[in-house]
């Protein structure tokens, strides 16, 4: 597939970003209206990522899941004590597991093995160094092949890899490097046009991301001004207060209002507090959460990681597992692991040899729902044997419902 996006493409994007929220034939603009921004970059989902709670988990929660258990890479003896070495060495899966998080925030990560030599040049070193995760905005595509007759056509040839020291006050870059593809995996999620850019975690749901903000941030300043109603303060008719009692009065009820003093002298002057009401949003909240759960696919528990029942913990736990071990076969294995694993190969640092991939079940029944199933078919059948001669031992029953051992005869 070519990956070279045309001039055209680029042309009807920004076209296409102008368009967003335009209605009436374009006499109404609701990103306008709403304050939305019509066009994101890299630096606004970076940003999202930092500051705000559920922005963080829509990013973290699917590598967490994915590379919670790692799986279990098997081949030759050679193979699997070699290999064994590098996972330690290189903390392997920890690396894996933030390339992935990396990934979700811009369109991509690269993952660079460190070996001897120039990186400017193709690796041929079996001796690996280090493993370090590079973000989208620290590792730029410098170049692409160009030659249509390279199997590589349209893929990046090299990439514009900078050091860089995040202090409290400002990104500083230590230096650039060139880097051939060779040293690189490519780690890419939602691939759609291309084999290079995938989509953000963050973009579909940016302007809901929005809306949580408005109604929580919202809802605290109508709580926080609603516990401080504000205060009329009526002079009597006859009472007349000079200049320097008016600044004193002003300055005492400033300090009461922001707890410095706790009480107020109120001679020939009536206090009057403001009634004021609060609005409950929670319906707006668990709307906007329910939008953004069955866009990214995390149910809201795991989202939010609070329990709504047993029955509906159980059903989100199931869904979520099924997801992740999806995730786990098309992309962490075929998009992350085996390049991987292949590149170490071609480097000499692992045997040429066949190896298989083998995941956890993470779909297969806990011990908890294993015995809810047990006692729910224990009910079952003991309800049909009062009536019918009993179809079911009690070693069948602890073969296949207790998933435990047999017993000796």
């Amino acid at each position: 597939m070519n990956t070279l996006v045309p001039n055209s493409q680029l042309i009807s994007r920004a076209e296409l970003a102008g368009r967003l929220g335009l209605s009436f034939n374009e006499k109404r603009d609701i990103y306008t209206a709403l304050g939305y921004k019509k066009i994101l970059r890299y630096q606004d989902f970076f940003d999202r990522y930092v500051r705000q709670d559920v922005a963080t988990r829509i990013i973290d929660a699917p590598p967490a899941a994915t590379w919670q258990n790692p799986p279990t890479i098997t081949s030759t003896p050679t193979f699997d004590k070699k290999f064994a070495i590098l996972i330690a060495q290189l903390k392997l899966f920890s690396k894996i597991e933030r390339a992935d998080k990396v990934a979700g925030i811009g369109r991509y990560a690269t993952l660079l093995i460190g070996t001897r030599g120039n990186l400017s040049s193709p690796a041929t070193s079996s001796d690996i160094l280090y493993l370090s995760v590079f973000s989208e905005a620290n590792a730029e595509i410098e170049r692409f092949d160009e030659d249509t007759s390279s199997p590589r056509f349209g893929l990046p040839s090299l990439y514009r890899i900078q050091l860089t020291s995040d202090t409290s006050a400002r990104r500083k870059v230590i230096s650039t490097q060139t880097v051939h593809y060779s040293r690189i995996i490519h780690v890419a999620e939602g691939l759609s046009e291309d084999d290079i850019y995938g989509k953000p975690r963050l973009e579909p749901v940016f302007n809901r991301l929005d809306d949580l903000e408005k109604v929580v941030g919202g809802g605290a300043e109508m709580f926080w001004l609603g516990a401080y109603r504000g205060m009329q303060a009526d002079i009597d008719k006859d009472m007349q207060l000079d200049p320097d009692d008016e600044a004193k009065l002003s300055e005492e009820i400033d300090e009461y209002i922001h707890g410095l003093r706790r009480y107020i002298r109120t001679r020939g002057i009536k206090m009057t507090e403001f009634d004021a009401s609060v609005a409950d949003p929670r319906g707006a909240f668990s709307t906007i959460m329910s939008l953004i759960s069955g866009a990214t696919g995390i149910p809201q528990r795991i989202l939010t990681g609070s329990e709504r029942g047993q029955l509906a913990s159980e059903q989100d736990v199931r869904n979520w597992n099924t997801k992740v071990r999806e995730r786990q076969l098309s992309y962490a294995e075929n998009i992350i692991l085996r390049p991987l694993i292949d590149r170490l190969i071609s480097y000499n640092a692992l045997p040429d040899k066949p190896y298989e991939i083998l995941w956890p079940d993470v779909t297969a029944l806990g011990d908890v729902e294993r015995s809810i199933v047990a006692q729910r078919i224990g009910t079952a059948v003991k309800s049909v044997s009062e009536q019918v001669t009993p179809f079911i031992t009690p070693q069948e029953f602890r073969e296949h419902y207790l998933n435990l051992k047999p017993t000796p005869e």
